[in-house]
């Protein structure tokens, strides 16, 4: 391994540490920082909503073609049109019954169909579960994939492909849930 001692670095500079310990009778310790919190955004989507606003044809989303990835160029979506799309699923997830009681599960790669659906989900209240693939694809048993959905009890369940995940749509058991799908039907 090479010497690195004389290689120069910048001083950080870290906030002075004001650490408050609160101990309670029960045995709860609540730690306090000391630090006042920095103005933050209202929720994760007020970026996407600041910058459909200030630069709405400003690329936001980019992917290569899922069909043919060796394509030439890239499927994007701009913030305004991102912004636009995300709101009219949020009213479908609404028109649905979404909220706080009812999860969406994502069973998809990243892609750009996938990040709209967890904003549109995000947006109308409903809480994202985004599931790994393997857990639906490569699994004998859907053992996981079962944990997270006894967990979680989606009321929505979205998928890329809906070919690809039939086996796992199978093993949940859809009765009463909406499964949203972006390629073929289940």
């Amino acid at each position: 391994m090479p010497d690195t001692s004389d290689l120069p670095f910048r001083e950080v500079p870290y906030l002075p540490l004001k650490l408050e310990i609160d101990r309670r009778p029960d045995g709860t310790i609540y730690l306090d920082n000391g630090q006042p919190l920095k103005a933050c955004p209202p929720h994760m989507l007020a970026a996407l909503v600041h910058w459909a606003e200030h630069r709405p044809d400003t690329v936001w989303l980019a992917e290569r073609d899922p069909e043919n990835p060796g394509a030439e160029g890239w499927n994007t979506i701009t913030y305004a049109v991102g912004l636009d799309t995300v709101r009219r699923l949020a009213q479908g997830f609404l028109d649905a019954g979404a909220g706080p009681d009812a999860p969406l599960m994502i069973l998809s790669k990243n892609s750009i169909a996938n990040a709209l659906i967890m904003y549109a989900a995000m947006w109308a209240g409903s809480p994202a579960v985004p599931v790994t693939p393997a857990y639906a694809l490569l699994s004998e048993d859907l053992g996981r994939l079962k944990y997270i959905d006894g967990l979680t009890q989606p009321k929505f369940i979205y998928v890329e492909d809906g070919t690809d995940y039939q086996r796992a749509l199978d093993g949940l058991g859809l009765e009463g849930r909406l499964v949203i799908y972006s390629g073929n039907a289940p």
